[in-house]
């Protein structure tokens, strides 16, 4: 019988890891480059202004936003158009997994139109991460995973459900963003003295979010229907965004830590907390 060469196994091994780091780091800068080329996109074209955010701006809101923008601390404020912030996450991608995927991501949001860019480093196993860029831009959602930065798992593009639920989470977001709320592509209305509804349309698209507020009008949750995913007998879910802590950025008290979770069949399922910080504004 002949005899197994440990030796000889062990530097295959090592030689197949070796090569998989290689491909890995080749293929991340290919992706860094693509993410680089999609950052001067989001950029282009925005419009400098040096106007500040005044109470006329918000008079004509329902009373629990203009309250909750108030309590903030939103007057005064320059009037952004793009701003951006890092993000680091847990993640889970069922209910049964117990350890998460930690997650580190950057994001880019436009406020002058609805858009933005998500990319974000997801570590898979010790050796192997999964990278993803999460892009909407003119109405039109687009999603890609790469497995080691090479191999896609998702791969999405301009399917109206992708796009909508892109929207949706436009909207779902606004509160690292609240400039936006007022904004003309928003229509709010009170739904009682704690809580308001936010409709944006925009490229034949609709989407709605609940705001819920606690008797200081500060942000408790939002809550609105959402495509999970793309699949064709896909339906719209409840998607729910719970604040768990907040913070003073440029002067206005943000959000910064979010529970995300889907409420399927009677049962909510937290798939993301995360925390964002390194707020930037242009």
């Amino acid at each position: 019988m002949n005899k197994i060469n440990i030796p000889n196994i062990i530097f295959l091994i090592s030689a197949i890891v070796v090569i998989l780091v290689i491909i890995e780091i080749v293929a991340t800068l290919v992706v860094n480059k693509k993410i680089n080329k999609e950052i001067q996109q989001m950029e282009s074209g925005i419009a400098i202004t040096n106007e500040k955010i005044t109470y006329d701006d918000i008079k004509e809101l329902p009373e629990p936003v203009k309250k909750w923008l108030l309590s903030i601390n939103i007057l005064g404020e320059d009037k952004y158009n793009l701003i951006s912030f890092s993000q680091k996450g847990k993640m889970y991608l069922s209910s049964e997994q117990t350890k998460p995927y930690k997650s580190n991501a950057k994001q880019y949001v436009r406020i002058d139109k609805p858009s933005f860019l998500w990319f974000v480093n997801v570590k898979f196993l010790p050796f192997l991460n999964i990278r993803g860029i999460d892009n909407f831009d003119s109405g039109i959602g687009s999603m890609k995973m790469l497995l080691a930065s090479v191999f896609p798992v998702v791969n999405e593009l301009n399917n109206y459900r992708l796009n909508e639920s892109s929207l949706s989470r436009f909207l779902l977001e606004l509160p690292w963003y609240p400039s936006a709320a007022i904004e003309n592509y928003i229509t709010w209305e009170e739904v009682d003295i704690y809580s308001a509804k936010a409709t944006i349309n925009y490229k034949d698209m609709k989407s709605e979010v609940i705001y819920y507020f606690d008797e200081n009008y500060d942000l408790v949750k939002m809550e609105g229907l959402r495509f999970k995913d793309t699949s064709d007998n896909s339906k719209r879910i409840l998607c729910i965004g719970e604040v768990v802590d907040s913070k003073i950025v440029n002067g206005i008290r943000i959000p910064n830590k979010i529970n995300v979770s889907w409420f399927e069949n009677g049962t909510k399922f937290t798939w993301y907390e995360i925390e964002n910080y390194d707020f930037y504004y242009y």
